[in-house]
């Protein structure tokens, strides 16, 4: 399973400390999800956001800028594996990760 993050738009909030792509890093991590890649995408021309990789998660962070909309983005990225689709302008609960991470499909 893949994770996607739309980065084309984050948020400049932090939660204990933590941007929130890195409290998704860290929710993928506790939640023991078996990750192929993160895939980070800012959209085209988009800066690197600023954050910290989670040190022990176990798959690796691919930045990319991909052209278009969030949606056309989402399709460039899927694959011939589930993909777990998520914002980085958003707040989720960690156990949503435990939930939809371990079951067949993609989610969004």
């Amino acid at each position: 399973m893949k994770l996607w993050i739309d980065a084309a738009a984050p948020s400049p909030e932090r939660v204990f400390g933590m941007s929130l792509i890195e409290r998704h890093l860290k929710a993928a991590r506790h939640q023991q999800i078996a990750l192929s890649e993160v895939i980070v995408d800012v959209g085209a021309g988009g800066a690197q956001p600023d954050f910290v990789l989670e040190p022990r998660l176990k798959a690796p962070v691919r930045m990319v800028q991909t052209p278009g909309t969030a949606g056309e983005r989402l399709v460039a990225a899927l694959g011939d594996e589930p993909l777990l689709a998520t914002d980085a302008a958003t707040l989720v609960d960690a156990r949503l990760y435990g939930y939809l991470g371990h079951n067949a499909g993609s989610r969004v």
